[in-house]
């Protein structure tokens, strides 16, 4: 994936050259991303998944931005317009040269993107620090009025969308950028809550949805170790029938019902397959529309439990969010 609306691609679709080019295409993006993107801007994501053999040999989902950089030659600097004194004069015109375009102004902001950022090495992030730093410190006034300002439309899009601990984890962004330790405090125990969890079991499910599809290459599946694949899909069953019998996970007591019906459906399917078909897609499919509805809705009570005060200050001056936002 890449943030500027460039297509996805997943393994199936690179190894399958009459699909839309294959390789080809994917490296036609990358190119068309790398041609506008500036040092130091994400150009794509790479969804990976690793087994963890130390510990539980479970598989994790991965994610890793690319950032793009000139490896050898760095491109001629070209003048920038709005600092070209010689055409600029008294008039209206010159005025307009010397005003800085939309762009420009932007690249003046940090990202919010700067206190979620982790460097693997020092090396890196003393790169990355060098391609930014004419912006100055982050925690500068104006530089945390605009990134607030900026989060406050994002957290209003995810609080319709239903997506409140997605909100939260923003509203925790936000908290960072102004400094507010009360904020801090308080909205970081929603990464450690019961909404969390189901969420982290939402993303176990469409991690094994892709890795044990059946209609995945068998050349992109030759990596997989199929044991460990099966121990992470047993212990997803596990914690998920545990989850969605608990009052503490799940307001609905009709799920409690359903699930180990489904769940052990899919139990005696694995023990004796490494794939998934049709019919345990589809299950898979409507074990995470259950799990998301319990998502949101523990969230949104998760929602009522923060000060109106901290809320307020993640959100600057814009409107509160809506604290019934939960599933009906």
């Amino acid at each position: 994936g890449a943030p500027s609306g460039l297509p996805a691609f997943d393994m199936s679709h690179v190894l399958d050259e009459a699909a839309g080019g294959g390789r080809d295409a994917l490296v036609h993006a990358l190119v068309e991303a790398a041609r506008t993107a500036p040092p130091g801007q994400r150009i794509a994501s790479v969804l990976l998944y690793i087994c963890t053999r130390e510990s539980e040999h479970l598989y994790v989902p991965l994610r890793r931005h690319l950032l793009f950089t000139h490896k050898k030659q760095a491109p001629p600097l070209q003048l920038n317009a709005a600092l070209d004194l010689r055409g600029a004069t008294d008039s209206a015109a010159g005025a307009a040269a010397l005003r800085p375009s939309t762009a420009e102004r932007d690249a003046m902001f940090w990202d919010r993107a700067v206190y979620q950022r982790v460097f693997l090495t020092e090396a890196a992030s003393q790169l990355w620090c060098g391609w930014h730093g004419s912006k100055g410190d982050p925690a500068q006034p104006f530089q945390f009025q605009h990134m607030v300002a900026d989060a406050a439309h994002t957290m209003r899009l995810l609080s319709r969308a239903g997506r409140l601990i997605d909100m939260l984890k923003l509203m925790l962004t936000c908290s960072v950028a102004v400094q507010d330790d009360n904020g801090i405090y308080q909205l970081s125990r929603s990464c450690m809550s019961t909404a969390q969890e189901l969420a982290v079991l939402m993303d176990m499910n469409r991690a094994l949805v892709h890795l044990m599809d059946a209609r995945v290459p068998s050349a992109s599946r030759a990596p997989v170790d199929n044991e460990s694949l099966r121990h992470t899909f047993l212990t997803y069953c596990s914690r998920m029938r545990r989850a969605l019998a608990s009052p503490k996970y799940n307001y609905f007591v009709g799920l409690a019902r359903l699930v180990p019906a489904t769940l052990d459906e899919l139990h005696d399917h694995v023990l004796s397959n490494f794939t998934l078909g049709p019919k345990q897609l589809a299950q898979m499919d409507q074990l995470n529309v259950w799990a998301q509805a319990c998502e949101i809705s523990v969230a949104s009570a998760l929602l009522d439990c923060f000060d109106e005060s901290v809320l307020r200050a993640a959100m600057g001056s814009g409107p509160m969010p809506h604290r019934d936002s939960g599933a009906k």
